[in-house]
């Protein structure tokens, strides 16, 4: 009796197995760090760090540049599109703050899409703000970009997967350290 219980495991887990291996096979459960479509990826996270330059100018508002950091997921739908949604944040003159973005991926090819991200800044300086972004990406690493936040038009770009994560850490850590050292040399005697 024993004997047959083990052999009707062992036949059953054997079975799961093949049946496990052939879904996994058939469709794509990936998730994939850098963005790509199906049948490549299934999901991919986002981790960008960009940068843009103000066009709304005037004489009380100087345009300077805009900051964003953002953080989310993304899940394809198909072949040709995909929604997610992100966390971020924005740093600029006109004010700044953490908000959300709905995510819509549409992919022109395997490695170019255009993404479209209507946002609301929740807290801060600039909160409850329309913040949103349009972008033409390439590969998951660089896009060129316009943001709108609030009233204020930006150009720009940003970086994206890993060279995004890491220049999204490091740029603020480099600028502490720059001022550290700017203000820390002009020290009272």
């Amino acid at each position: 009796m024993n004997r047959q219980r083990l052999s009707l495991g062992i036949t059953l887990c054997s079975a799961l197995m093949l049946i496990g291996a052939r879904l996994a096979a058939q469709a794509p459960t990936r998730l994939c760090f850098r963005p790509r479509p199906l049948p490549t990826c299934s999901a991919y996270l986002i981790t960008e760090f960009g940068v843009g330059v103000g066009l709304s100018r005037s004489e009380f508002h100087p345009a300077g540049p805009l900051f964003t950091w953002e953080l989310g997921g993304m899940k394809n739908l198909g072949e040709r599109s995909a929604l997610g949604a992100t966390v971020f944040v924005n740093a600029s003159d006109f004010g700044s703050g953490p908000g959300v973005r709905l995510r819509l991926r549409r992919w022109l090819s395997q490695g170019l899409s255009l993404d479209v991200a209507p946002g609301i800044i929740l807290s801060g300086s600039a909160a409850r703000r329309f913040s949103g972004e349009v972008a033409l990406d390439f590969h998951g690493l660089v896009a060129a970009t316009v943001q709108v936040q609030g009233d204020h038009v930006f150009v720009g770009g940003r970086l994206g997967g890993l060279p995004g994560a890491i220049t999204g850490v490091a740029a603020p850590v480099l600028a502490v350290a720059v001022l550290m050292i700017a203000y820390g040399s002009r020290a009272p005697d």
